[in-house]
């Protein structure tokens, strides 16, 4: 009885001193992801998981991680995982319905997209991705109305300004459009993508100095769509 009661306690021992140097390498991965060294990052967590095996918050963070480096098929196994663990926050569930969206798997996606929502209902960026998985579907009423969520969540949310200029131009609503282009570039200049729909729009409207403008623009921060538009519409 005394041997088994000395093998319980080297046991819990060893479980302590394993959490603490799991510990340890969890916060090392941590760090590394602030300072933007990825690959280092991974092998911290994966350390951290080889001495914590079940825990499933480590898993959220290697799936998330994994998702940033563009392992999507490790991302995912992770992320399930996470969420076997009861681990999956509102970031998880997005992430890894951004995966599926990728994958075409939208029956698969749309669930993960509701549960971030659900446990985050100002997610802005969960509506806006579900939005863009709605297009792909070619549901762009309810891409529109995500759309205005994220925007009403985040007023300075320059990808959802682009996205929902976009269902404007096709539903050729040319001037709430044009707005919404204006906007998201006001946001942010490098959206290349805004420069050349907007001269896609310009063109639209018979504005060829503006067009051409925007894909000049579009071209110089690499949009090859941009450099193609030029050579067609503005010699």
């Amino acid at each position: 009885m005394k041997k088994i009661f000395l093998y319980l306690i080297v046991a819990l021992q060893l479980a302590g001193c394993a959490r603490v140097r799991s510990k340890v390498h969890e916060e090392k991965g941590e760090a590394k992801v602030q300072e933007n060294d990825l690959q280092a990052a991974l092998a911290q967590y994966d350390r951290a998981i080889q001495l914590q095996r079940t825990d499933g918050d480590l898993y959220r963070k290697r799936g998330l991680l994994k998702f940033e480096m563009n392992d999507l098929p490790g991302a995912l196994s992770d992320l399930n995982t996470a969420e076997m663990y009861n681990a999956a926050d509102a970031e998880a569930f997005k992430t890894r319905a951004d995966i599926h969206t990728k994958s075409k798997e939208f029956k698969k996606a749309f669930p993960d997209y509701d549960k971030a929502i659900a446990l985050k209902p100002d997610y802005a960026a969960a509506y806006n991705n579900r939005g863009l998985a709605k297009v792909r579907l070619h549901n762009l009423r309810g891409a529109l109305a995500d759309y205005n969520k994220a925007i009403s969540l985040d007023p300075n949310y320059a990808i959802a300004y682009l996205n929902r200029a976009n269902i404007k131009l096709k539903n050729k609503e040319y001037r709430p459009a044009l707005i919404d282009y204006d906007r998201a570039i006001e946001l942010d200049n490098s959206l290349a993508e805004a420069y050349v729909n907007r001269g896609v729009l310009k063109r639209t409207v018979v504005d060829k100095a503006g067009a051409c403008a925007d894909w000049r623009k579009a071209a110089d921060l690499g949009n090859i769509n941009a450099t193609g538009f030029l050579k067609r519409y503005c010699r």
